[in-house]
């Protein structure tokens, strides 16, 4: 697309192409090829390599680039390469297999409460950007597999060990450490916990929001699914009570906390939130 353009461009969000470029080119399998040949006419939002920003649509590449390489759908490299391998039985791509589950609906701002979402996802041209879904219990056995070097529970490997520490490693940092985090992996998005290593990834689509965070020396992962209500408010309140004392002495480093949050405003937030799914698991090393 681009000369120079890498897979670590594109895994590291340094590749500069326009992050926000979401078009529906159907429901055949040919969507993310269909995509990718639209994106000839997107500008660069800075040159290649130069800073990070994030981009969307450098990961939608990458889910064409596996398409060549297996020769399949991405959706079919997920089911087939991620969610059989570790037994992650309610992960799905598709809303025809999601639908097969009892699966949540998101919701958006209404008045007095939130109403349902106009749209169930996102197209499918823009799966690898967000259309994974799954249960709290499946995401942390997915990370469990990252802090087993590349192991799951049973011994499957999902990916080599070297990967999995290149993936959890500093490749880039952020221009911006108060926003997201300190730097990026492959795919992690890291943070400073007070001297200790943090990493995660959040994630929202329409009236659905999904918060990881990651504790790799204390093998703590914790995880927050909502569809509606104030999730990101959730997030802050609960989110620094499993990590406190696991790796330091506090501070926010990843996980920002509500500003004047109490024991009664996180009772409150957790009423606003019309469903929900909060799991911590400690993730023990084999």
């Amino acid at each position: 697309m681009r000369e120079g353009l890498t897979v670590w461009h594109l895994l590291t969000h340094t590749n500069g192409i326009d992050g926000d470029v979401f078009v529906d080119t159907g429901r055949g399998d040919d969507a993310l090829e269909r995509y990718v040949e639209r994106l000839h006419a997107v500008d660069q939002a800075h040159p290649l390599g130069e800073t990070w920003s994030y981009s969307n649509s450098g990961y939608l590449i990458l889910g064409r680039v596996i398409e060549r390489v297996i020769g399949s759908t991405w959706d079919a490299a997920v089911r087939d390469r991620i969610a059989a391998r570790l037994g992650l039985s309610r992960t799905t791509t598709l809303p025809e297999d999601a639908l097969l589950h009892d699966t949540a609906l998101g919701h958006v701002v209404g008045l007095p409460h939130p109403v349902p979402a106009p749209v169930w996802s996102m197209p499918r041209s823009v799966g690898p950007a967000g259309l994974v879904n799954a249960t709290a219990r499946d995401l942390l056995t997915f990370v469990q597999a990252h802090l087993h070097g590349g192991l799951g529970a049973a011994g499957e490997r999902l990916v080599s060990e070297e990967s999995a520490e290149a993936m959890a490693a500093r490749h880039v940092d952020l221009p911006d450490v108060y926003s997201l985090g300190d730097s990026w992996g492959l795919g992690w998005v890291r943070f400073d916990w007070n001297g200790t290593r943090l990493i995660g990834h959040d994630g929202a689509t329409v009236g659905q929001n999904a918060f990881l965070r990651v504790l790799p020396e204390a093998g703590l992962a914790v995880t927050l699914l909502t569809n509606g209500g104030q999730g990101q408010d959730l997030f802050e309140a609960l989110f620094r009570e499993p990590v406190r004392g696991r790796g330091g002495s506090g501070g926010d480093g990843g996980v920002r906390a509500a500003r004047g949050a109490t024991h009664g405003s996180a009772a409150q937030l957790v009423r606003d939130v019309s469903r929900r799914r909060f799991a911590g698991r400690r993730l023990h090393g084999r």
